[in-house]
């Protein structure tokens, strides 16, 4: 016979083979996922995206290893600074999934941006560009690629901050993640 293997397990088979819940909980349950490391596996939680939010990319012919993005930040960080991003965090939730109009500030960040601008100053010279333009851009992950929370119409404005050194694309808010093929079992 044949049975699916429940979606929980299927997380804690792939964080076997994948250290980063974050990236493995988005490719599995599709939409935006908040995901967590809890004892020795993993957790997440799904939302749907705003409809009118449209994901775009700016993508640099330059590659950075995150080796490092991750070398060029401090070990340590200021109270204020957390307490900073943690508020923006919470509100990037909020804003992604009801009001898309708090997106300029839910992508605010003292924790990570600045510390890299030297790592990869054009991908920050973009993300500076945009912002002075009001878009909700942001590094993605730990760059050099630059995502923009855009709607209708944004991605004209991204290609033209960014030049033609940059692909940029607008991108989907997949509905679904993997598809759980059954499993045979004996």
């Amino acid at each position: 016979g044949s049975e699916l293997m429940p979606d929980e397990l299927l997380l804690q088979v792939a964080l076997s083979l994948e250290a980063h819940p974050d990236n493995l909980a988005a490719a599995l349950y599709g939409g935006f996922t908040n995901a967590w490391l809890e004892g020795n596996g993993a957790q997440c939680v799904r939302h749907e995206v705003y409809g009118s939010v449209i994901p775009i990319t700016a993508v640099p012919a330059f590659k950075v290893p995150t080796s490092h993005a991750r070398n060029a930040l401090a070990p340590t960080v200021s109270r204020a600074d957390a307490s900073f991003n943690i508020s923006r965090a919470a509100l990037l939730v909020h804003a992604l999934t009801r009001d898309p109009s708090l997106l300029f500030i839910g992508t605010q960040d003292r924790l990570h941006q600045d510390s890299r601008r030297s790592v990869y100053p054009d991908s920050m010279a973009l993300l500076d560009a945009l912002r002075a333009e009001g878009l909700p851009a942001v590094i993605s992950g730990a760059g050099p690629a630059v995502l923009v929370f855009g709607t209708v119409g944004d991605i004209e404005l991204v290609r033209a901050a960014a030049g033609e050194q940059w692909q940029v694309s607008e991108r989907t808010v997949a509905r679904l993640g993997v598809h759980n093929s059954p499993v045979m079992t004996p």
